[in-house]
């Protein structure tokens, strides 16, 4: 995963948690690529597809073995 989209993701949620007040509990990140790829990574494409990224904010905390509780919010970046 390229480190400017992970950097740029990451400061989309420290805006979220800083500057609009959502509790950091409430906001993931994920990255996907390599691990979990829709196109073939052979071709630079293919790997321009799976380069992609979510923040998700849900209207509750997340946590190890909680429940995820419902997402009010879902922003994809690629």
């Amino acid at each position: 995963m390229n480190m400017n989209v992970i950097d740029f993701v990451q400061s989309i949620a420290t805006y979220l948690t800083t500057e609009k007040h959502i509790d950091p509990a409430h906001v993931l990140t994920v990255a996907y690529g390599e691990k979990a790829p829709v196109a073939d990574n052979k071709t630079e494409a293919g790997r321009a597809k799976n380069r992609r990224v979510e923040i998700i904010v849900y209207k509750e905390s997340i946590g190890i073995g909680a429940g995820a509780g419902s997402s009010s919010a879902v922003t994809t970046a690629r």
